[in-house]
């Protein structure tokens, strides 16, 4: 059984959109790229769009919400490839 404490440091972390995006944003992504119902060249593209929208209703329904969804899919984008080239170099 996991310790409260860490527990609740998990659900503190899920009330922010922010995390609450990146972490959607990279389940999606790795969820993607494991199944044939979208090419790998439009996965970037679709959690791009994904990350726009969700931008827009979890953080601001704005342009800054938006651009917001944005940046936080292009980094979950960026971190996921780092990982996965840098587990390749270690194999």
């Amino acid at each position: 059984m996991p310790d409260a404490g860490i527990i609740e440091l998990i659900k503190s972390y899920m009330n922010d959109p922010w995390l609450e995006i990146l972490i959607v944003i990279w389940a999606l992504g790795w969820v993607a790229k494991t199944t044939p119902f979208i090419k790998n060249n439009y996965v970037p593209l679709v959690l791009v769009v994904l990350g726009m929208l969700l931008g827009a209703l979890l953080i601001e329904f704005s342009l800054n919400g938006v651009l917001a969804g944005l940046v936080l899919a292009v980094f979950a984008i960026g971190s996921h490839s780092t990982v996965k080239n840098t587990v390749q170099r270690r194999v």
